[in-house]
Parts: structure tokens; sequence; C-alpha cells
């Protein structure tokens, strides 16, 4: 079981046990060429300790995904844990470092602006309200404006030229072909 986290932002959780080989992308978890952060929270399957003898490896390949040339991806950080009895058996965390070299800057991650969970919460849970009613109304449009820049800077980041517009019209259009309904969001959980 672990999370994985790209300069602290999670980019995977896996909580289902056994062997999981997995590849996913982290350029839009990239902000700007430089160092970047990897942090791996392991906790055990049985949730009470780990088995001696097990092990968890996990790499970072660089790949040249502006030109789609994935075959000759060069490992360029590897963490490897082996637990043994003197691990904390309740979780380990493994860190590590790499530098990464970009051809961006996405200024919204760099300039964005924190917040307080308790103070701001009415406030996300608006936004996030707001969303998810354009969704509810397929109002592709108003999705567009909300999220432009952020749709911006991930679709540099990934190196993708489509068309928002058009895809979302399609996510639109598959939704009500296949008689999907989008779910009300969850009850807020009191903070």
């Amino acid at each position: 079981n672990f999370d994985i986290y790209i300069n602290g932002v999670l980019l995977l959780s896996h909580y289902d046990g056994g062997n999981i080989f997995s590849q996913s992308p982290i350029n839009h978890l990239i902000n700007s060429s430089g160092q970047q952060n990897l942090m791996v929270a392991l906790k055990p399957l049985d949730g009470s300790k780990f088995d001696i003898g097990s092990n968890a490896v996990i790499k970072i390949n660089l790949s040249d995904a502006e030109n789609n040339v994935f075959a000759n991806s060069s490992t360029i950080l590897e963490l490897n844990f082996s637990p043994n009895s003197e691990v904390n058996n309740k979780s380990h965390e493994l860190v590590g470092v790499f530098n990464a070299t970009v051809p961006y800057i996405n200024e919204g991650w760099l300039n964005s602006t924190g917040f307080d969970l308790k103070d701001d919460s009415e406030s996300i849970i608006s936004f996030y309200n707001r969303v998810y009613d354009l969704f509810v109304n397929k109002d592709a449009e108003k999705i567009l404006n909300l999220m432009k820049k952020r749709y911006a800077e991930t679709d540099k980041s990934l190196y993708l030229s489509e068309d928002n517009f058009e895809k979302l019209i399609g996510v639109f259009n598959m939704l009500s072909q296949n008689n999907f309904t989008i779910e009300a969001l969850p009850e807020v959980p009191n903070i």
C-alpha cells in the first residue's frame, strides 16, 4: 500500500495490495526546470507490520514525451525498500530528489494562493459546487472559461495540442449516449 507524491502533490495511491507495475506521467506536477521532490509513503498490507523479505522499488524514468519517443527511457531516480526488524511497522517514507528540464513554467502553480481548510472551506466547497453544476448542465463554454489557465498549463506540460472544447463536448456526448449520469457530490464533512 502506498501514496506517491511529486513536489508535495499526490500522484498515485494504491491500497489493493499485491504487486503493481504502473506508468504515470508526472510532467503536470513539474512546475519548472530544476530540482523536483519525490516522496513515497508506504504502509503495510494488513495494516499492522511490513513483511520481512518483501520489497518495493520506485523508479523515475526519463522519456522524450515532447517527441513521443518512449522506447529509450532512462532511470534518473530509483528508491528501494526492503523492511527489516528495525523499520517502523506502521509506515515508512522513501524520499528522493531528481532534476528535470522542461520547456515551460507553470505560473499558476508557482504563484498559487495557499488556503486554510477551516477558514476557506466555504469558498472551496462553493467553487466545487459551481464546477459540478457546470458539468451537470453540460456547459462546456463556462467550464473552459473557468478552467482556461489550468487547462492551458496542463496541456503545455503534457505536450498536448488538442481542442479542449471539442474534448468536453465529446465527453458530454459519450455520457449521454451511454446513459451515464453525474452523481451528486458527497456530503461535506464537518471540519
